[in-house]
């Protein structure tokens, strides 16, 4: 076999695995949200998305959860801002994480906060398309909760046809790339260590 022939090989079962990849990482992050019946020990939500506070406010309004655990907020916010810019009752058991600045952070504020609280299920509230980084993220920590997903679709912006908007578009690639890097900068230090 020619190295070109080789090389030609190699490039088409590489296509074919981040094809395959790519249509995995689409599959759960559009998958339908799944009915909440259950009622879970709280609410997360990972800042850094439209929407995602809103949705994780709604499910605590309709009683999915006793509290709601916002991940990567502004040091400048405060509970009782959050509170009353939102209409919450004062006696809403709500807890800010201050310390995440991207989504290895969020887990690792999330699974201190399950810890500290003794929490055994959550549900996750974030955007649609960071759902499959953050479950990655959430893996690597090995958190031991049971988590139901909520996934933020934005209507009109990044609603389930993504492929037909080139703003939604680049940011589903975008964000696809990232978990593709993540996996292999995680993976590698599994490596050497």
């Amino acid at each position: 076999m020619t190295i070109k022939k080789a090389f030609y090989i190699f490039a088409v079962l590489l296509a074919v695995a981040v094809g395959y990849d790519f249509l995995t990482f689409i599959r759960i992050a559009y998958a339908d949200n799944s009915p909440l019946s259950a009622k879970y020990d709280a609410v997360v939500v990972l800042t850094g998305g439209f929407g995602r506070v809103n949705k994780g406010i709604e499910l605590i309004r309709n009683k999915k959860a006793d509290i709601l655990f916002i991940s990567g907020v502004n040091k400048a916010v405060t509970a009782d801002y959050v509170k009353s810019v939102n209409g919450l009752d004062s006696k809403v058991n709500l807890h800010l994480g201050y310390l995440a600045r991207n989504t290895y952070e969020n887990a690792a504020e999330v699974a201190a906060f399950v810890k500290e609280n003794n929490i055994r299920s959550m549900v996750l509230v974030t955007s649609a398309y960071h759902i499959p980084r953050a479950l990655y993220e959430f893996k690597v920590l090995n958190l031991n909760v049971d988590v139901a997903l909520f996934r933020v679709f934005i209507e009109g912006k990044e609603a389930k046809k993504w492929w037909k908007n080139r703003k939604s578009l680049r940011l589903v690639v975008t964000e696809y790339c990232k978990y593709i890097l993540i996996r292999l900068q995680r993976n590698w230090l599994c490596l050497i260590k």
